[in-house]
C-alpha cells in the first residue's frame, strides 16, 4: 500500500472488489484498534471479513452475537448480522453487511500502517501507542446508541438533551449545565448514549402510563437469557438497534421471544460521550 495513489486504495475498499480480505492475525493488530480488552467487537469485525459468513461455535456464540449488536448500535446502521443455527441459542454464523465489510478493510489498513510505523521507527513510538490504548474509551454498558443532538433544553438544575436515533426515535438525557458546557452540546452534534442494562426496565403494553417520564423504546423480544437469578431480555428495536435489560425472573416471566415489549430507562440513567 506504500506507493499506491489514495484514489486506488479507496477504490479497492469497495466490498464487491476484495473478498475475502488478506488479514493481519487478529492477535497482531497493535494499539487500540482491535483486540485490547473492551474492543473485542472489532476483532470479531475482522474475523467475519474472511468469509461470506463466519461459522461460530456454541462456546463463542454469545460473544459474537453481542459484538454484532454493539457494532450496529454504535454505527447507527447494520454492520453485522447474527444467524443462529436452527433458531437456537447455540452455534451460528456472523455475516457482515457491505458497509461492515468496508469498515473491516479500513481496520486492516490501519493495522498495517501502524505496523509499518513500528518497523520504520524502531519501536520509538511503542510507549505512545500504549498510552493511546490506555486513554481509549471502554465501557461495560450493554446499551450503546449512536445519535445526533436534536435540541438542548436549558433548565435551572439540569439540562435536557434530545438525541435522534436511527429511524427517527428520540432519546432524552439529563445532564448538568456544566456537562452541557464542557461537552459543547449543540444541535447537530454526534454523540454516543450509554445505558447500563441494570438501569433498564422491560415493559408490556399495559405498563406505559406509569413510566411517562422514562425513555421508552418499543420493539420485539428477540431472546431471553438466564444468568443465575437474573434474566437478560434482548429487544430488537428495528433499524439495526438492540436494547438490553436485566430483570428478575418475576418481571421477565410474561415475556417470550416474538412478543412486543418496551425497554424503559430514566433520562438521568443516560451517559453521553462525544464522537471524536
Amino acid at each position: 500500500m506504500n506507493d499506491q495513489p489514495v484514489s486506488d486504495i479507496a477504490d479497492q475498499l469497495s466490498p464487491d472488489r476484495v473478498t475475502p480480505l488478506r488479514l493481519y492475525p487478529v492477535a497482531g493488530i497493535p494499539g487500540p484498534f482491535a483486540v485490547a480488552a473492551g474492543h473485542d467487537r472489532l476483532a470479531w469485525l475482522e474475523r467475519a471479513a474472511v468469509a461470506d459468513a463466519l461459522a461460530v461455535g456454541a462456546e463463542a456464540a454469545g460473544e459474537a452475537r453481542r459484538a454484532a449488536e454493539e457494532l450496529n448500535n454504535l454505527a447507527g446502521e447494520r454492520l453485522a448480522e447474527w444467524e443462529a443455527e436452527d433458531g437456537g441459542e447455540g452455534s451460528g454464523r456472523l455475516r457482515l453487511t457491505p458497509r461492515g465489510r468496508r469498515l473491516a478493510m479500513v481496520l486492516v489498513a490501519l493495522a498495517e500502517e501502524r505496523q509499518l510505523l513500528r518497523q520504520r521507527c524502531g519501536g520509538h513510538f511503542d510507549a505512545d501507542l500504549q498510552l493511546l490504548e490506555r486513554v481509549a474509551v471502554r465501557t461495560s454498558a450493554r446499551n450503546q446508541f449512536f445519535g445526533r443532538v436534536q435540541a438542548v433544553e436549558r433548565g435551572p438544575l439540569l439540562d435536557q438533551v434530545l438525541l435522534a436515533l436511527p429511524g427517527g426515535r428520540l432519546l432524552r438525557a439529563s445532564v448538568t449545565p456544566e456537562s452541557t458546557r464542557c461537552l459543547g452540546l449543540a444541535p447537530g452534534q454526534e454523540l454516543v448514549a450509554l445505558v447500563k442494562a441494570s438501569a433498564t426496565l422491560v415493559l408490556g403494553s399495559g405498563e406505559g402510563s406509569d413510566y411517562a417520564d422514562y425513555n421508552r423504546l418499543g420493539g420485539i423480544v428477540q431472546r431471553i437469557q438466564e444468568s443465575g437469578e437474573r434474566r437478560e431480555i434482548v429487544v430488537d428495536l428495528g433499524h439495526g438497534l438492540t436494547g438490553v435489560a436485566n430483570a428478575g425472573a418475576d418481571l421477565a416471566e410474561p415475556f417470550a421471544p416474538g412478543q412486543p415489549a418496551w425497554i424503559a430507562f430514566r433520562p438521568s440513567a443516560v451517559l453521553l460521550g462525544l464522537v471524536s
